[in-house]
């Protein structure tokens, strides 16, 4: 009896403490992270690019000049990256995004140089788009969420002038038209 006490007590004060795991993917497509295994300071990563021993060895070995990773290995049976970091001087999302940027994904190309502001824009909306789609289960994206936002405001416009011939209902309306990607 002493000892399923002992079980129960020891279940419920270490409960709290105990840290939750969380995983997910970064990028859509072909260019996916898997991200299996998220704690604080620790964190794995599954990519077909892991099972190539140069391109796992290549990449452990630049993980591993950085500041705050103390830990890289990679197991190309699995294609998993295992890394072991100090989550105070660096964020896990900092970290995967810098992963996706080694595998090639996230590198600008030089034929499609822009301004500073419009790069910061761009990644803005990746960002906001991801966290939408992580939010909403892949239901909803930020394209989506403004087509529909748009296509609200003319269809009240068109309510309240019962007309077409304004400008802003509209222009509202192609730009509903342009977002769903109805112009392919």
């Amino acid at each position: 009896m002493h000892i399923l006490a002992g079980i129960l007590l020891s279940t419920l004060f270490t409960q709290g403490n105990r840290r939750k795991s969380r995983s997910y993917t970064v990028g859509m497509g072909d260019k996916q992270l898997q991200v299996s295994h998220a704690l604080p300071g620790r964190i794995r990563l599954h990519h077909k690019a892991f099972m190539q021993p140069v391109s796992g060895k290549a990449l452990t070995e630049r993980l591993q000049q950085v500041k705050g990773i103390h830990q890289v290995s990679v197991n190309p049976k699995t294609g998993s990256l295992l890394i072991s970091y100090d989550c105070r001087e660096m964020k896990e999302e900092i970290l995967t995004a810098a992963i996706y940027q080694l595998l090639g994904y996230g590198s600008l190309d030089d034929s499609k140089a822009s301004a500073k502001i419009s790069e910061e824009i761009h990644y803005m909306h990746q960002a906001a788009n991801h966290a939408l789609m992580q939010k909403t289960n892949g239901a909803i994206d930020i394209h989506t969420l403004l087509a529909g936002g748009f296509l609200a405001v003319a269809l009240k416009e068109y309510w309240k002038t019962k007309s077409l011939g304004t400008p802003a209902p509209i222009t509202l309306l192609y730009w509903t038209y342009r977002m769903m990607g109805l112009h392919r």
